[in-house]
């Protein structure tokens, strides 16, 4: 990276000390700016640390309350009070990274990647397991005006669904492409001090950044999630025939 002046951007670290729920944790490097719509956190917010907490589907029946949960959780680790949480049920070990930089501007994304509840826009109301979804953070290292966070956000969508329609993914409910999931989320990071910038479209290198680490950052996941629902099929299938080695005839 060039000398700038601008330090290089901080990465998380998986943590499980103390609760049954693992934590992926991105401390940030003082207050920064953030835009997104988690649960915790959501909004126009001043933050200190992402958090993408891991949960069961059971752990979100219809008596529990998310965000009771969540700060029941970040009480019991510490984390503090200018945090944004995102709810996952996909594995953290998975989590992926992708970090890019040009002209001194850098650009870090992470997420994690579930595909067990793939929806395409526009799909007809369902119910039914929401914790297995895409959560997508990018940490840029200059400071962005609250318009510019906003477009940068559109950005990240629009990277996030090009990844998952070119990934072939089907919708669970009707079987056509995919556009994502029924609750992904997004956040944009930026810092809070420093000239801000206007605008961060495509015609702009912060924004081609972004555009392009969330892309790769999703498509990286899509492969993971792949791989690791292979796996686990393959499990199931080797214990099933364990369990009747002959398959053909009823156990």
């Amino acid at each position: 990276m060039k000398n700038t002046g601008l330090k290089p951007l901080p990465l998380p670290w998986l943590y499980r000390q103390n609760s049954r729920r693992p934590k992926l944790r991105w401390p940030l490097d003082g207050p920064h700016r953030s835009l997104s719509w988690a649960i915790h956190g959501g909004g126009f917010r001043s933050l200190q640390e992402l958090i993408w907490l891991q949960v069961r589907n059971s752990d979100l029946s219809l008596e529990v309350c998310p965000k009771a949960l969540i700060v029941k959780e970040l009480h019991e680790s510490g984390a503090p009070n200018e945090c944004l949480v995102f709810l996952t049920s996909a594995y953290l070990d998975f989590y992926q990274e992708v970090r890019m930089e040009e002209e001194g501007v850098e650009v870090v994304a992470i997420a994690t990647t579930g595909l067990g509840n793939a929806l395409r826009a526009g799909d007809p109301v369902s119910s039914g397991p929401a914790s297995r979804t895409i959560n997508l953070a990018c940490l840029v290292n200059v400071r962005l005006s609250d318009n510019a966070l906003l477009e940068a956000l559109s950005i990240m969508t629009e990277a996030k669904t090009v990844a998952v329609l070119e990934a072939g993914v089907l919708s669970r409910q009707t079987g056509r492409p995919a556009t994502g999931t029924g609750t992904d989320c997004q956040a944009i990071v930026c810092p809070e001090r420093g000239v801000a910038e206007d605008y961060s479209g495509k015609h702009t290198r912060v924004g081609s950044l972004i555009g392009r680490a969330s892309m790769e950052v999703i498509r990286l996941g899509v492969v993971a999630w792949n791989e690791s629902t292979a796996e686990r099929e393959e499990l199931k299938s080797r214990s099933s025939l364990i369990e009747n080695p002959y398959p053909r005839h009823k156990a």
